[in-house]
């Protein structure tokens, strides 16, 4: 899943970007290289936060972070509450 789908499927988000400084200059828009994955993946990292009933739907609405790398998610965790 590109982070393109991952908004698609996820709905409001946050996120962090560092971007591919082989590909990327250095005061790119992140906003540019998180949807250029979808179409020319690179080893730009990308952290998107979501919060969702349905990405963990046993236990109701949850904050988790999607990880993605080469233009692809590698990790999803569930977050824990702020207290």
């Amino acid at each position: 899943m590109s982070p393109y789908e991952a908004r698609l499927a996820g709905g409001a988000f946050y996120f962090e970007v560092e971007a591919d400084p082989a590909n990327w200059p250095a005061n790119a828009d992140p906003f540019d290289v998180m949807w250029k994955q979808s179409t020319h993946p690179d080893d730009s990292k990308i952290w998107m936060t979501f919060e969702t009933a349905t990405q963990f739907p046993d236990v109701g609405k949850q904050r988790f972070e999607v990880y993605f790398t080469k233009g692809k998610a590698v990790e999803i965790k569930q977050m824990k509450e702020q207290k």
